[in-house]
C-alpha cells in the first residue's frame, strides 16, 4: 500500500504567534525600532508577552505530530519503493539470464504504460499500452491507445485504438491491469505513471496483479550510464524511430516497451562475452522486437484514409504480431 499523510486540524495559531521570535530581529528597521521602544529594549520581556497559551501549545503539538508523519510516511514509502526495485531487478535478471542461458522464461506479462495529459496538466487525454505475455512471445507485442473524446487518432501508429469518455477512464485502467496474474508494470519516468493511477482513482496498491514497477530512465542510467528523454535512449541504443511520433499515449508505451527490452538484451549481450555464451531462440525473438522499426506516419495515414476508419475503434494489421 502507499501511506498517505492526513494533514491534523490545528485550531489557532496565527502566522504572527508562529513567527513571533523572529519579529524581534527581522522586522524592517522603522517597525523593528518601534516594537523595541515599547519593551525597552528588553526582549526577555517582548517574549513573555507573547508566550504562547495552552491553546497554542495544543496547535504547536499538532504541528509537530504532522511533521513527525510525514517523516514517517516517506520512509515507509521508501522502503516499499524498494521492495518493487528488488523485485524487478530478480524479474529482469531471471529474462537476462534466460536469453544468455536458453532457460526457462519467467511466467510474467509486461506491461508499459504511459499518460499523455491536457495542457494544464489536469486531465489524462490518453492511456497507452503495450504488452508482452512471456509465455507467449509468438504474440508479440500487443499495443493499445486509449483516447478520451477529442482526440485525433492520427499519431498512433501501432495496433488498437479506442475513444472513451474521461468518466470510463479508470475502469479501463483497472480491467487492463487485471486481466493478468503477474505485471511488471513499465514506465519511463515512472513515477509519474503511478501518479496519474492514484490520482484517476486507480492506486498501485489496489491493483493486485501488478508485482513489478521498472522505470526505464533508472534501467537505463545502469545499462547506458545515462538516464536522458525517451527518444534520447532509443536514440543511444539504436532503435529506429521517426520524429513527431512521441508524446501519444500508444507510441511512448511502445517505445518505452522496446527500449525495456533493448536494455535487458545490453545486459544479456554483456553476460553472454563474459562466459563464452551465444544467445538462443528467446534472445534472437526479443532482439527483433526491441530493434524492429515502426511504422511511418505517412503509411498509417494512408491505410486509415484508405480504410476510412480513423475515428473508429479497430487495429490495422499489428505490427508486432506475428501472421499466419
Amino acid at each position: 500500500m502507499t501511506y498517505q499523510i492526513r494533514q491534523p486540524q490545528v485550531p489557532g495559531l496565527s502566522n504572527k504567534k508562529r513567527c513571533w521570535k523572529q519579529a524581534w530581529h527581522t522586522l524592517p528597521h522603522d517597525e523593528r525600532a518601534q516594537l523595541r521602544q515599547k519593551y525597552n529594549n528588553d526582549k526577555k520581556a517582548y517574549l513573555a508577552a507573547f508566550r504562547l497559551d495552552e491553546t497554542d501549545q495544543e496547535a504547536m503539538f499538532y504541528l509537530g505530530v504532522a511533521a513527525f508523519i510525514r517523516f514517517e510516511t516517506q520512509m515507509l514509502n521508501r522502503l516499499q519503493s524498494r521492495e518493487y526495485e528488488q523485485r524487478a531487478l530478480l524479474t529482469c535478471t531471471d529474462v537476462v539470464q534466460c536469453m544468455a542461458q536458453e532457460g526457462l522464461l519467467p511466467e510474467v506479462v509486461f506491461m508499459a504504460i504511459d499518460f499523455e495529459q491536457d495542457v494544464h496538466g489536469k486531465e489524462a487525454t490518453e492511456l497507452g499500452l503495450a504488452r508482452l505475455d512471456m509465455q507467449h512471445l509468438e504474440q508479440g507485442i500487443q499495443g493499445s491507445n486509449i483516447a478520451t473524446a477529442g482526440r485525433k487518432r492520427r499519431n498512433y501508429l501501432f495496433d488498437n485504438y479506442m475513444r472513451i469518455d474521461i468518466a470510463q477512464l479508470p475502469k479501463v485502467i483497472a480491467d487492463s491491469l487485471s486481466e493478468d496474474n503477474r505485471i511488471i508494470l513499465v514506465g519511463h519516468g515512472i513515477a509519474v505513471e503511478v501518479g496519474w493511477l492514484k490520482k484517476l482513482g486507480v492506486p498501485i496498491e489496489d491493483l493486485k496483479s501488478v508485482e513489478v514497477i521498472v522505470d526505464t530512465i533508472r534501467l537505463a542510467r545502469e545499462v547506458l550510464g545515462c538516464s536522458q528523454s525517451l527518444e534520447s535512449v532509443m536514440s543511444a541504443i539504436g532503435i529506429p524511430y521517426e520524429h513527431n511520433t512521441f508524446h501519444c499515449g500508444g507510441n511512448d508505451a511502445f517505445y518505452t516497451m522496446q527500449v525495456f527490452l533493448a536494455l535487458l538484451i545490453r545486459r544479456a549481450e554483456e553476460e553472454m562475452a563474459e562466459d563464452g555464451g551465444f544467445g538462443g531462440s528467446v534472445y534472437a525473438t526479443l532482439r527483433e522486437m526491441a530493434w524492429r522499426a515502426a511504422p511511418l506516419k505517412r503509411d498509417v495515414r494512408r491505410i486509415m484514409d484508405e480504410s476510412r476508419e480513423e475515428e473508429e475503434f479497430g487495429g490495422f494489421g499489428g505490427l508486432f504480431v506475428e501472421s499466419g
